[in-house]
């Protein structure tokens, strides 16, 4: 019996060892070979573009600020000349490119919104000089509502490089590793299992054959894409939790935790509210942790008290990002996980109150500029999320600024006493109670509210919770509580938990 047993846990070891070096090996031939291969191939600078990235993690902060005044500076040359849309905002502000002699004086440009983008949307706010027949029409998934940007071939090289960045500073994810990932919605080209992916590449290339279009640089761009997916991230997606909402059947619970057993990928990446309910699952009935390495979260971050639970549920680290489809990756964190290392070379990122910068480290609205999107400029863009900028060294070594994001602006409350809630600590508040399993706060007018609460044993401590508001608030404010079975998804799929209806009181 006991020779059984070691001989089964030896063969188990033989077992994971071959993996581990099944997948090492695959991984530093995709680096040192595919890599370099596909971007000759393709004319494509996303691996140089990369490379290029990780050494300048190390630079120095000066020669970093200097970097990135010089692009910022041709970039608001370009918009000034060739973006109509942000010709007239430097003109009615008074102001030339020449006006603005550095990067603490980018705040005397007007803040761009989402409204300005879609009302000039295209012609108004691309430039008159870029080329048509290159761009790529990206939507995004907004919580609240969509936004359409374009991107040109250099701009989707970006994009590519800091997904590689991100996935490698914060995570140790290298090209050829598993990857899952289960967003709100499913791919239309590439979706399901890995072995559809590779279905759909060949299946891709065989109709490029047929059509002879090889030459042609929009079907090469998305072969290319296709076997990044595919191939090089070896990238498997799970479809997304449905119209049931957050309260999923143990069965379909189940059924994701059986998935990442089985297929044991280094890295997770899902919407918040997904990570956190299958790891709530596995540890309400006291399952041995998932074998994944590295769990993130996509189209938004995980509160706290939601972060420890899914660390309970998984064997590796909670890690984070933060991107947007219009961007791309903008920032990550390090293992310190004390913010977001800023990917200064490439973006400016401002807090703001009134569309001044605030002190550091106090909550505002998050601003960007893109450095890199020439096609569509986006200068002082306000993304629609509230955070805090530190700008002290982190305690891993590196200098330049840290974001921490505390939420969708749209989703932060502000009561009539000035106080501000975000809707990571409302989340944090209520994931703190026994008695609710899930929440939504849907504010009708300021100082009035709904509060729908799914209840974690059948009662609802109505009069409870309407108490203990009040003393949060710190206000008067008006609540209603309501029981309901699940909280819904969006229509982009993704789940809001607060709907303000105060937040532009912040600023």
């Amino acid at each position: 019996m006991i020779a059984e047993i070691v001989w089964g846990a030896g063969r188990c070891g033989d077992i994971m060892h071959r993996r581990l070096r099944e997948q090492f090996v695959y991984s530093w031939m995709i680096r040192h070979f595919a890599m370099p291969a596909v971007s000759w191939w393709t004319h494509s600078n996303f691996w140089p573009e990369y490379r290029r990235m990780l050494k300048l993690e190390k630079a120095p902060l000066e020669q970093l600020r200097w970097l990135q005044w010089q692009r910022l500076e041709k970039l608001l040359r370009h918009a000034y000349e060739h973006v109509p849309f942000y010709r007239d905002q430097m003109e009615q502000a008074g102001l030339t490119p020449g006006d603005i002699a550095g990067v603490d004086d980018l705040y005397r440009l007007p803040v761009t919104t989402k409204s300005h983008i879609q009302r000039n949307f295209p012609d108004r706010i691309t430039a008159d000089n870029s080329d048509r027949s290159d761009w790529q029409y990206v939507s995004t998934r907004g919580t609240a509502n969509r936004l359409m940007a374009i991107h040109d071939f250099a701009k989707r090289d970006m994009v590519r490089a800091t997904a590689a960045r991100a996935l490698h500073l914060s995570g140790d994810y290298r090209v050829g590793k598993k990857m899952v990932e289960i967003p709100p919605d499913i791919c239309n080209i590439v979706c399901g299992d890995e072995g559809e992916e590779m279905e759909g590449v060949l299946r891709f290339a065989w109709q490029m054959t047929r059509r002879r279009q090889w030459r042609d640089r929009k079907s090469i761009g998305s072969l290319r894409g296709l076997i990044e997916r595919g191939w090089i991230y070896r990238k498997r997606t799970y479809p997304p939790f449905g119209s049931e909402g957050t309260n999923l059947s143990p069965e379909r619970l189940a059924d994701y935790a059986q998935r990442l057993r089985t297929h044991r990928p280094h890295t997770l990446k899902a919407l918040p509210t997904y990570l956190y309910e299958i790891a709530r699952h596995v540890c309400d009935r006291r399952e041995q942790p998932l074998p994944v390495r590295v769990v993130k979260t996509m189209g938004s971050s995980a509160s706290a008290k939601m972060q420890r639970v899914i660390e309970q549920g998984f064997t590796g680290s909670y890690r984070e990002d933060y991107g947007s489809a219009e961007f791309g990756d903008m920032a990550c964190d390090c293992d310190r996980r004390q913010g977001l290392h800023v990917f200064m070379d490439l973006f400016l990122i401002e807090v703001v109150r009134d569309d001044k910068p605030v002190p550091a480290g106090e909550l505002g609205k998050v601003l960007v500029t893109d450095l890199s999107n020439y096609a569509m400029p986006f200068l002082r863009y306000q993304i629609g999320d509230v955070g805090r900028l530190l700008t002290a060294p982190c305690p891993c070594g590196r200098t330049v600024p840290r974001l921490i994001v505390e939420g969708r602006l749209e989703d932060t409350v502000v009561t009539c006493g000035g106080k501000i809630f975000t809707n990571d600590q409302l989340m944090d508040y209520f994931y703190g109670r026994t008695d609710v399993s899930e929440f939504q706060i849907i504010e009708k007018q300021p100082g009035k509210m709904d509060l729908l609460v799914v209840p974690t044993n059948g009662d609802l401590p109505a009069d409870q919770l309407k108490g203990d508001l009040r003393k949060l608030f710190d206000d008067e404010v008006e609540v209603n509580v309501f029981p309901v079975k699940t909280i819904k998804p969006e229509a982009s799929g993704k789940f809001r938990f607060v709907k303000s209806a105060s937040h532009e009181r912040l600023g």
